[in-house]
């Protein structure tokens, strides 16, 4: 009578096969929670982004509308003048904090011949993100 062959691991086996897996699992999880850091820091950056490219398209648009001077005005673009921002301006992201946007003019020239626009959102735990758009006045 042949010896019958067993088929199976022994234990000695499955608690290599075991080791060798809780290895991979303890280097693999950190880098896991990484990626979620860094995914939540890139969708931060992204939305501040894009509320600044909000405020920065609407105050283009207010700044360069032209409008029928009033006398004893001449000035087409009275708003690009005064640097006045749009009310309502867009509301920030939530969980960031957005300082009013910044308006200064940009060079000596009379009238204004450029406007700075700064936007600057602080992300929390996070450094300032600052953005910034110049627009000139239209001749």
């Amino acid at each position: 009578m042949k010896g019958r062959a067993e088929s199976g691991l022994t234990l000695v086996e499955v608690m290599v096969a075991v080791g060798i897996f809780a290895v991979l699992i303890g280097a693999i999880l950190p880098i896991i929670s990484d990626l979620f850091r860094v995914n939540r820091d890139t969708v931060n950056v992204q939305t501040i982004g894009s509320y600044a490219q909000s405020v920065g398209e609407q105050t283009r648009t207010l700044w360069l509308t032209r409008v029928t001077p009033v006398a004893p005005s001449t000035d087409a673009y009275p708003s690009f003048t005064a640097g006045q921002v749009p009310n309502p301006l867009p509301s920030p992201p939530a969980n960031v904090s957005c300082a009013a946007p910044l308006v200064e003019a940009v060079g000596s020239a009379s009238p204004v011949g450029r406007r700075r626009l700064t936007v600057t959102c602080t992300p929390p735990g996070k450094p300032a993100m600052v953005f910034v758009i110049e627009i000139g006045r239209p001749e």
